[in-house]
C-alpha cells in the first residue's frame, strides 16, 4: 500500500482519497512497511493522529471523552509500534514487556547516570526531528513543519509522552511502578539500592519542584507508601532479611547511639529493623566520591526518617470509618442514642508493637528486665509525645435523624496506655497511670505513704494525657 500525503483545508488527509482511520492504524501496525519511512512522514502521521484522537476531549476524571469506536481504535494504536525513537527504532506507546518504560521528548543532558540505573528499553526518547524548534534552536524552521510539531506535541503529551525529561518522571513513572507491580522481586540488593538511592539523591530536587508548583506534593506520599527498604527481623537470634515499607521499620542501634528501639523490643517477636546495609553503602560511596564540587544530598539516616522509619514505638492510624456497633474494646466511647444502632469511629489509632511488648513482658519472670523495658518505653513516648498527638484524637459518629459527630481526645492507643498496668513505681512494682501520683516533695508531704508514686517523670503534656496524677487535689 502506498500512502500519499495531501494538505486539505488546513487539515491533513492520507492518500488520493479519504482513508479510513482504522485502515491507518492497521497500516501503522505493519512495521516492515513503515520502518524505512523518513521522520517527515512520521511527523505528518502524528499530526493527523492528533485530529483522529483529540486529547483535549476529556472527562472530569481525566479519561478521554471519545466514542467507543475511537477508544477501541486507540487501544489498538497503543500496542502498535508507531513511535520513532532517537535511535530510529519503532516502539509502541505501551509495552507489556516494559510496563515501567518512560517515553520523553529529547533534551540535551547527561544521561550516563540514568543509563546505569535503568535497563534497556525503560527510557525511550522521541526522534529529535519531532522536538519543537524553540527548544532545540533550529535555524529557519519550516512554518508548516513547525505547526505539525506543535500538533504532535499536544497529542503526545495527552497520551503520556513527557514533554521534558525530569528526575521526578523517573521516580514516579519508572521506579515506583517496580514496587507496586512487585517487579522489584526480580532484582538483587545492589539494583534495589540504586533505585532507592536515586530517590534519595533527588529528594531535594522534588522539594524544589513542589515549591515551584511544577509537581504536586502528593509525590512524597506516593513514595512513602510505595517503596520498600531492606530490613531484618530476628528469629532464634539470627537476622532474617526482608523488604518492607519504611513505616513498618525501626532504626537499630547501628544508626546512632540515641536509637533505643532495639533494646526496647529485644526478644519481642515480629519486630523489623532497617538493615545497616544503607549505612555501609553510604560509607563506601563516600570513600569513592570524586574530588570537586559534590551534589548536596540527604544522608541515609535522615532520608529513612523522612520516609517514615521509627525511632520510637510505632502507632498506626485508621482514617476510615469503622463500625463499633456491638464491638467490645471501645468502652472509652460513650455511645449516644441511635434508633438504628449505627455507631462508627474514624481516625482511631493503635500500636500492635506496644501491645506485643506488654504481652512479652508479662511472660518475663525477671521483673528488673520488665522494669527496664517499661522505663525505656516511658522515656521514648515522653520525649517524642508531640509526634503522637495526632494518634490521640478520634471522631465518633452516630446516626440520629442525621449523622452526628463527636470529637474525642482519646483513642485505642491512648486508652491502652491509660488503662494498662505498666507504669514503673517507686516501690518496685507497676501501676495504672491514673492510680499513681507524680513523685514530688509536695505530694509526699501531703499524701505520705498512702498512695503509689511513679518513679519516673516526663513532659507535662505526656503525663497529663496518660492521666498520671500530678498533684494531690
Amino acid at each position: 500500500m502506498i500512502l500519499v500525503w495531501n494538505e486539505i483545508g488546513g487539515g491533513t488527509a492520507l492518500g488520493a482519497s479519504v482513508l479510513d482511520d482504522a485502515l491507518l492504524v492497521e497500516f501503522l501496525s505493519k512495521e516492515d512497511l513503515i520502518k524505512t519511512r523518513k521522520p517527515e512522514w512520521f511527523l505528518r502521521t502524528y499530526a493527523y493522529l492528533s485530529i483522529v484522537f483529540d486529547v483535549s476531549k476529556t472527562n472530569w476524571g481525566g479519561s478521554f471523552d471519545w466514542k467507543k469506536e475511537t477508544l477501541d481504535l486507540f487501544s489498538k494504536l497503543e500496542a502498535t509500534k508507531f513511535i520513532l525513537t532517537t535511535q530510529n527504532k519503532l516502539v509502541p506507546l505501551k509495552d507489556s514487556e516494559n510496563p515501567d518504560r518512560l517515553i520523553c521528548y529529547p533534551r540535551p543532558m547527561d544521561l550516563s547516570e540514568v543509563n546505569e540505573l535503568l535497563t534497556e528499553g525503560e527510557l525511550v526518547f522521541l526522534n529529535r526531528y519531532f522536538q519543537l524548534s524553540t527548544i532545540i534552536k533550529r535555524t529557519d524552521p519550516d512554518p508548516e513543519e513547525e505547526k505539525r510539531r506543535e500538533k504532535s506535541h499536544i497529542f503526545f503529551k495527552g497520551i503520556g509522552v513527557k514533554a521534558e525529561f525530569r528526575q521526578s518522571h523517573i521516580i514516579r513513572d519508572v521506579i515506583l511502578p517496580k514496587y507496586s507491580s512487585r517487579k522489584y522481586k526480580e532484582y538483587d540488593d545492589a539494583k534495589l539500592y540504586n533505585l532507592i538511592n536515586y530517590i534519595r539523591t533527588y529528594w531535594p530536587t522534588l522539594e524544589s519542584e513542589v515549591r515551584n508548583k511544577r509537581l504536586g506534593a502528593e509525590i512524597f506520599d506516593d513514595i512513602k507508601k510505595t517503596v520498600l527498604l531492606k530490613a531484618y527481623v530476628l528469629k532464634n537470634g539470627e537476622p532474617v532479611p526482608d523488604y518492607l515499607p519504611p513505616v513498618k521499620l525501626y532504626f537499630p542501634k547501628r544508626y546512632g547511639p540515641s536509637e533505643i528501639m532495639e533494646d526496647l523490643f529485644e526478644d519481642v517477636e515480629g519486630i523489623h529493623f532497617l538493615a545497616p546495609y544503607y549505612l555501609n553503602r553510604e560509607k563506601r560511596d563516600q570513600k569513592k566520591a570524586r574530588r570537586g564540587r559534590q551534589r548536596a544530598e540527604m544522608g541515609w539516616k535522615k532520608f529513612a526518617e523522612t520516609l517514615g522509619v521509627w525511632s520510637s514505638p510505632r502507632v498506626e492510624k485508621n482514617d476510615e470509618y469503622v463500625s463499633i456497633t456491638g464491638e467490645s474494646g471501645y468502652e472509652w466511647v460513650t455511645k449516644e442514642y441511635s434508633p438504628q444502632g449505627i455507631h462508627r469511629i474514624r481516625g482511631d489509632s493503635a500500636s500492635a508493637d506496644i501491645q506485643s511488648l506488654f504481652k512479652h513482658c508479662a511472660q518475663i519472670e525477671d521483673s528488673e528486665t520488665s522494669k527496664h523495658k517499661m522505663t525505656l518505653l516511658f522515656r521514648s513516648l515522653s520525649d517524642n509525645w508531640k509526634d503522637y498527638k495526632d494518634f490521640c484524637q478520634t471522631t465518633y459518629r452516630y446516626f440520629y435523624y442525621t449523622d452526628n459527630d463527636v470529637t474525642y481526645q482519646n483513642s485505642s492507643f491512648l486508652n491502652f496506655l491509660r488503662k494498662t498496668t505498666w507504669l514503673p513505681t517507686a516501690d518496685g512494682g507497676f501501676s495504672i497511670p491514673e492510680d499513681a501520683f507524680l513523685d514530688t516533695q509536695k505530694n509526699r508531704l501531703l499524701l505520705g505513704d498512702t498512695v503509689t508514686y511513679s518513679c519516673l517523670t516526663g513532659t507535662q503534656t505526656f503525663l497529663k494525657d496518660i492521666e498520671l496524677n500530678l498533684t494531690a487535689s
